[in-house]
């Protein structure tokens, strides 16, 4: 198990990095989205496993949707 944070930082980014999902692709490995909710004081761990795609685009697309609905401990840095 490897635990990778998208953003690649703990500043405020424009756009995430990509290395964990070509990981998983490269090690054929799946994705365990784990999310801290702040405000509801959770942790959330996803219901099922991800398996990226050939496509990197579409995937971060569908990564950035699931952890949109969840606020960390600093909302304004992500």
């Amino acid at each position: 198990m490897i635990g990778v944070a998208p953003e690649g930082t703990r500043k405020k980014i424009t756009r995430w990095k990509t290395g964990f999902l070509r990981i998983a692709k490269l090690t054929q490995s799946k994705i365990l989205f784990i999310a801290i909710d702040e405000p509801a004081k959770t942790i959330r761990i996803a219901s099922s496993l991800f398996t990226p795609s050939e496509d990197k685009e579409s995937d971060l697309t569908f990564v950035k949707s699931y952890f949109k609905k969840f606020k960390g401990f600093n909302p304004e840095q992500s």
